[in-house]
């Protein structure tokens, strides 16, 4: 039992396939002597697997589209509005530091809010379930008018039970 036929791999390897159990799905490429894997259409990276970028003179494999990371597209994020500052924008086209993000949902609390609304410190009542503020004596209010409605409803039903 040898090791794996792939470059850069010393894991041993099956008598049957000459590969180890990480690669014994993958292809060779099938240019003789070559012990790379299979990128595409039977051929590894360096022999043609990959699409190069079709500017004139350029050897590198295309990353988007037809073109290198030279020569593609421009980056077209946009910088933060402030002077002097090269950062990435966010939100009112300025970075985080100099007002772009959001803060967090907690009352008082000045953090960038990163995940639903919340900073990293209050993340977890983003999972809590929501419940409506409600003050302490308008909560008291809504007892007392329940208790005085089922006490009218008692009265009522006794009232009505003495006429038969």
């Amino acid at each position: 039992m040898g090791v794996c036929v792939f470059n850069g791999c010393a894991k041993p390897a099956t008598e049957a396939t000459g590969k180890c159990d990480f690669h014994r799905g993958r292809a060779k490429c099938i240019i003789d002597g070559c012990a790379n894997q299979v990128y595409a259409r039977q051929l590894c990276i360096r022999h043609g697997g990959k699409k190069l970028c079709i500017a004139p003179g350029c050897s590198s494999n295309a990353r988007s589209g037809d073109y290198c990371c030279r020569h593609g597209a421009d980056n077209t994020k946009q910088i933060c509005s402030q002077a002097g500052c090269h950062r990435v924008a966010h939100l009112r086209q300025k970075c985080v530091r100099h007002g772009g993000g959001r803060p967090c949902h907690v009352h008082g609390c000045t953090t960038h809010a990163r995940a639903a609304g919340y900073c990293w410190r209050h993340r977890k009542r983003a999972n809590e379930a929501v419940l409506p503020s409600v003050e302490p004596d308008d909560l008291w209010m809504d007892v007392l008018q329940e208790l005085a409605r089922s006490d009218a409803a008692d009265e009522n039903a006794s009232d009505s039970s003495s006429l038969c």
